[in-house]
């Protein structure tokens, strides 16, 4: 025992041994002997983790000589705690994920940041399997371009826009207004450009613009380049244009006049009536009284019938004119005069 080589009991006396590194004690005594051994331990709660003193006694009577007692000691109990911090760190007002992607967040805290992670994390899933979807659609089915493009339509709506010009038509060479109305509607994608006539007109892309003292055809476009957010698509360009169409006035009536060539544009509107429209298509009910049935048309090769249909173009002489438009700006075109003047009740002419 550490250094305790004997210890010899004559009496009835009580020893205290403080023995901490085990060892042996002989007892040579014949009588009879008590021995206390006092054993201090510690235990430790598994569900709290205290540790508490805990004190054992073994007491050994002998009864012959030479009794050898054994010592032996544990290693004291250790309990080894880890304690970890969990910590949520952003740095500077950006969260970078694994894809590689920055969404910004600021002034956000707690809950907030919590929620607007996980709406970014959501989109990003939601990116990546779309992506997967497409390429596994694209590579072991087979479909073709515009299957997919269904397929996708199903679960992503696109951008769109729309451009409306007012009036479609007028009159060339007469004094017009004319009004563009453009809009865009995002839907799940994003605009990165957005132009009118070659503008940009991004800081208010749903507005209108007029044109004062228009003369003759104008077209604009309007054009959209739209960024899929999540779609897992190409940036796409959308262009609209819209043309309002200047269109020359055509004649038709009856007269007494014998040729009209060389009218101004107000004797030309006081004899005949005016027509604007895209074709030379002209039917005209009449009751002249000895008077010429005339078609001004800008066709040069037309056919006349009556309300029959059968033809009257023979009736007709064909010549070309020149009469001036309402800014005083020659007009050409081509004189259709039946031949003698006509006394008729509700008739019918139409060329073609």
């Amino acid at each position: 025992m550490g250094g305790i080589t004997e210890i010899t009991e004559e009496s009835i006396t009580q020893l205290e041994i403080v023995e901490l590194d085990g060892g042996q004690i002989e007892v040579i005594d014949g009588s009879i002997t008590k021995i206390e051994i006092i054993e201090l331990e510690s235990s430790v709660d598994p569900l709290t983790l205290d540790i508490s003193p805990q004190i054992n006694t073994i007491i050994v009577d002998t009864t012959r000589d030479n009794v050898n007692i054994e010592v032996t000691t544990n290693d004291p109990l250790t309990v080894e705690t880890t304690t970890t911090n969990n910590i949520i760190e952003i740095v500077e007002d950006q969260v970078v994920y694994q894809t590689g992607s920055i969404y910004n967040i600021t002034n956000v805290t707690n809950e907030n940041t919590t929620r607007q992670v996980t709406e970014n994390i959501i989109q990003n899933i939601t990116q990546s399997i779309t992506q997967s979807i497409t390429q596994s659609i694209t590579q072991s089915v087979g479909f073709s371009d515009t299957q997919i493009s269904s397929l996708l339509n199903l679960i992503y709506v696109k951008g769109t826009i729309d451009l409306i010009v007012s009036p479609s038509f007028f009159e060339r060479n007469k004094l017009t207004s004319v009004e563009y109305e453009y809009s865009v509607v995002p839907n799940d994608d994003t605009t990165s450009t957005i132009l009118f006539g070659g503008i940009d007109v991004s800081l208010s892309p749903n507005n209108s613009q007029l044109y004062n003292d228009v003369l003759d055809s104008l077209s604009k476009t309007y054009e959209v380049t739209f960024t899929p957010t999540s779609s897992g698509g190409n940036p796409r360009s959308i262009s609209l244009t819209k043309t309002s169409i200047a269109l020359k006035p055509q004649y038709y009536g009856v007269s007494n006049i014998t040729d009209f060539n060389g009218y101004n544009y107000s004797d030309l509107n006081a004899n005949l009536t005016k027509r604007v429209q895209s074709g030379d298509n002209i039917s005209q009910i009449i009751s002249p009284t000895n008077q010429f049935v005339y078609f001004l048309s800008t066709n040069n090769n037309a056919t006349i019938t009556d309300g029959n249909g059968f033809p009257n173009t023979g009736d007709f002489l064909l010549s070309t004119i020149t009469v001036k438009y309402s800014n005083n700006v020659d007009q050409t075109l081509y004189q259709y005069r039946s031949k003698d003047p006509k006394t008729l009740t509700n008739f019918t002419y139409k060329i073609t």
